[in-house]
């Protein structure tokens, strides 16, 4: 009984060694691209802000918002990318990226108010 046990412990450890490394090769093909998104004038957190990045051929498209602190991640294939990052009431940035393969690319984004397409209410 003893060494069935075992047996089956070895080839469940020997399955999961596996599949770490399935998904170690399937990470390694993808790049990661963070950062955060601030208000330039206060350096504060733009929370409402959105990041668009579109892949050059038109292959991968994702949009993202960014968490509370202005914060966001995403993971991409390897690639020449387009980053727009922009919100309601500031001037939009916009990014070109090369992304390798195992890179992570940090942005620190810093948007201006769009005083000239303010409206008063």
């Amino acid at each position: 009984m003893k060494s069935h046990f075992f047996q089956m412990l070895f080839s469940g450890a020997v399955l999961l060694i596996g599949l770490s490394s399935v998904e170690v090769r399937a990470q390694a093909k993808t790049a990661v691209v963070m950062g955060q998104v601030v208000d330039r004038a206060e350096s504060v957190p733009i929370p409402q802000a959105h990041v668009w990045i579109h892949g050059q051929g038109g292959g991968f498209y994702q949009q993202v918002d960014v968490e509370k602190d202005g914060k966001f991640s995403v993971v991409v294939p390897e690639g020449y990318y387009y980053v727009l990052i922009g919100s309601s009431g500031f001037a939009p940035v916009t990014k070109s990226l090369w992304l390798r393969v195992g890179s992570s690319t940090v942005l620190k984004v810093r948007l201006l108010p769009d005083s000239g397409n303010l409206q008063d209410n």
